[in-house]
């Protein structure tokens, strides 16, 4: 197996996706025929719904580490496990822009063009990761992880360059960089390593400051959507309600109807 692994994106499940997407298309179509003010509010609450808890690796990584507890090197069990540590090269990689040494780095090219109204257009032309085995150290130990796999969640942009019509970014993990890694422990030629869990499909590494953000804001972020879905309530309701204009004021008319569907009452 080669030690750098190009790291693509996975192709969705189409068909299960395309039969939840028809039986939800029909379920909304009966709710419009039944009361068109719950089929817009069920509209909306589904695309909220998807938003909030749709299935990727990233978002499981995110859930996993608000319930796992953080592994020591020295001590941790096989099976999955997290750990906290820096990352350190097992073999030389340079960034394709400037030749910086690095653990691992993410590239991409995009094609600049200009819509009507003269606004830029960025068109992904490539989009490379590269990650070669690396070294996990922490204060009681090291560990080598197995990279086939692996997800790196937000990496920093470290370098961002322009040439003609195409632009450039470089994102780096460096020697050195606090991380959070969630993979699988097991052992291998009689030493631990960690290495993908096919079972949960799970190997993704972030720099940790972005494991502190997202437990920072998830409180804001929910209460955000809550806020968003009542107003979305209101602004439905409002819409669907008659009304009508009076010696400049307005009047809006609420009926069961509006709620439960003319072929109820």
């Amino acid at each position: 197996m080669s030690l750098y692994h190009k790291l693509n994106f996975r192709s969705a499940d189409t068909g299960k996706r395309s039969i939840i997407a028809l039986l939800f298309i029909g379920a909304v179509n009966l709710c419009f025929y039944w009361s068109p003010f719950v089929g817009f509010i069920l509209m909306i609450a589904a695309v909220i719904t998807y938003s909030l808890i749709r299935p990727t690796t990233t978002k499981k990584f995110f859930d996993l580490q608000r319930v796992l507890a953080t592994s020591k090197i020295r001590s941790m069990a096989n099976g999955l496990v997290e750990l906290r540590g820096t990352v350190e090269t097992l073999q030389p990689l340079k960034s394709p822009i400037d030749g910086v040494k690095c653990v691992a780095y993410r590239y991409t090219i995009h094609q600049i063009s200009k819509d009507s109204e003269g606004k830029e257009i960025f068109s992904t032309i490539k989009d490379e990761t590269v990650c070669p085995n690396f070294i996990l150290k922490d204060d009681t130990g090291s560990v080598e992880i197995k990279t086939a796999g692996i997800i790196l969640a937000d990496l920093p942009l470290n370098m961002e360059s322009r040439e003609g019509n195409k632009s450039y970014l470089q994102y780096l993990l460096q020697p050195g960089d606090d991380v959070l890694l969630i993979g699988k422990a097991s052992v291998e030629n009689g030493k631990k390593v960690i290495e993908k869990d096919d079972t949960q499909d799970m190997l993704v590494l972030t720099p940790f400051s972005n494991v502190e953000m997202s437990n920072k804001h998830r409180p804001l972020v929910i209460r955000m959507w809550i806020y968003l879905s009542i107003t979305a309530f209101l602004v439905a309701l409002v819409l669907a309600a008659p009304l009508h204009i009076e010696h400049g004021r307005v009047f809006i008319s609420f009926s069961l109807d509006m709620l439960f569907g003319k072929h109820l009452f």
